[in-house]
């Protein structure tokens, strides 16, 4: 197991069922399966391949062997067929109609996402005198803010949910002013790239493809530039977002665009500047988290569901969690990789619903993974069938569109703080001003008359 041919092996096996699970769920193409799709081919295929090109590479070097990575490969395969299958299974057995967006409702909500996310951001700023801006923070916006772990969200989820309700809004032309549109997605990506959430932004243009599908106007050309614009947002928005910090609004001049553009500085090869993009980032670097995982249970055991149990402490602090001792699953494995860094900066790795499954109960607990698969199945039926585009219902979306494989406590304290934003949304957007009755009025005029 501790051979390249073997990773070489495990990554063509993974792209070998992905290719056979898109081509019997071809239809609908933009669904929250067919982005795990992708995103598992990129993670567990194309990334391992080019790890093994070099070598053996991985971002997270534990100081356990190759072997502990293969591992991890075998492991999320397990994984991913109990997930498909289980998937799969739903779609033969039941037909969803794919049903046209009919009508957008309370569309002035528009308006109070960008004052919300706005607000959000000036908020940000006057607490932390601009501590929050990349280049001038030394860990995560929640450790480096005042309050962070609650302005950051609504500032993330305003902006994001901003894009896709606009655009559809306008193309069910629900009063949305085309040129207020452009300063607004231009506003949100802005923000979203200061504040390095490129996958919400992501999160936005799939919604509007999927909008795009279920109005019959997808077309594989806007299929080609979505995916385009995927990769371009993974390479572009985080150092676009550090460009614009440090060169304009922290006054710093020596700051390098992007890794492609340092590569291409270097005179390296397109295939080294492929692997200083794909390979030597955090994108989609899911597979570099196993051998962490693998080396954490071998050191100190497993921990029977106790990571699972400690979910509701996720809504407090890092500092807090560590020192409780109440440890969701990235508390536990990136305590024991960076040790008290992780306490004080808050940075750490991803840590999957597949790495917690076996953080907990082994190789036999990575058959749960059924249930995300069935939840999976559960938001595709239902985004088919929707007609009305409400807030609420697009910050489900969103939700949705995040997966169910994530971190289970990361993914649960998204969506919390995404429906409480969103009733909030709905009621404002909902509110209307009283009028003066029409009596009183009346009254009064008469009073004034008979003065």
């Amino acid at each position: 197991m501790e051979s390249l041919s073997t990773t070489y092996l495990l990554a063509l096996a993974h792209a070998a069922v992905i290719i056979i699970a898109f081509a019997l769920t071809s239809r609908p193409v933009v669904s929250v399966y067919h982005w795990f799709l992708l995103t598992s081919l990129i993670s567990f295929s194309l990334r391992p391949a080019l790890a093994a090109s070099v070598g053996g590479y991985t971002n997270y070097d534990s100081g356990v062997s190759w072997q502990a990575y293969n591992y991890g490969l075998l492991y999320q395969l397990v994984f991913f067929l109990s997930f498909s299958i289980a998937y799969i299974l739903m779609c033969s057995t039941r037909t969803v109609a794919v049903n046209p967006i009919e009508k957008v409702v309370r569309p002035k909500a528009f308006y109070i996402l960008l004052c919300l996310g706005l607000v959000a951001v000036c908020l940000l700023q006057l607490v932390s005198g601009g501590a929050w801006l990349p280049g001038a923070r030394t860990g995560t916006i929640n450790s480096a803010v005042p309050g962070g772990k609650y302005i950051f969200p609504i500032a993330v989820m305003a902006f994001s949910a901003l894009i896709p309700f606009g655009v559809i809004a306008y193309m069910k032309r629900a009063g949305i002013n085309i040129w207020m549109l452009v300063i607004a997605v231009a506003v949100s990506l802005t923000a979203l790239s200061l504040l390095f959430m490129r996958g919400m932004v992501i999160t936005g243009i799939l919604l509007v493809l999927w909008a795009l599908e279920k109005g019959g106007k997808l077309r594989f050309r806007h299929l080609i530039v979505g995916i385009a614009v995927f990769f371009l947002i993974g390479m572009m928005l985080r150092p676009m977002g550090k460009y614009v910090a440090v060169r304009y609004l922290l006054g710093e001049d020596d700051v390098s665009l992007t890794i492609a553009a340092a590569s291409a500085a270097e005179n390296l090869s397109l295939s080294d500047q492929v692997r200083a993009v794909l390979l030597y980032t955090t994108n989609l670097d899911d597979a570099d988290s196993w051998p962490v995982v693998i080396d954490y249970v071998n050191v100190n055991g497993f921990q029977d569901g106790y990571s699972f149990l400690a979910i509701p402490a996720r809504f407090a602090s890092t500092r807090f969690r560590v020192e409780s001792g109440y440890l969701t699953g990235t508390d536990i494995v990136n305590s024991f990789f960076y040790g008290a860094n992780y306490q004080e900066t808050s940075f750490g790795f991803h840590v999957s619903f597949a790495n917690e499954l076996f953080l907990n109960f082994g190789a036999l607990g990575l058959f749960f993974g059924v249930f995300p698969g069935l939840l999976t199945w559960v938001a595709d039926s239902w985004m088919r069938r929707v007609r009305l585009i409400a807030p609420l219902s697009l910050f489900v979306f969103s939700i949705c569109f995040r997966g169910f494989t994530s971190e289970p406590a990361k993914t649960i304290q998204w969506a919390v703080g995404a429906l409480a934003l969103a009733f909030l949304v709905e009621l404002l957007a909902g509110a209307k001003m009283r009028k003066p009755d029409q009596r009183l009025r009346c009254s009064t005029s008469l009073e004034r008359a008979t003065r």
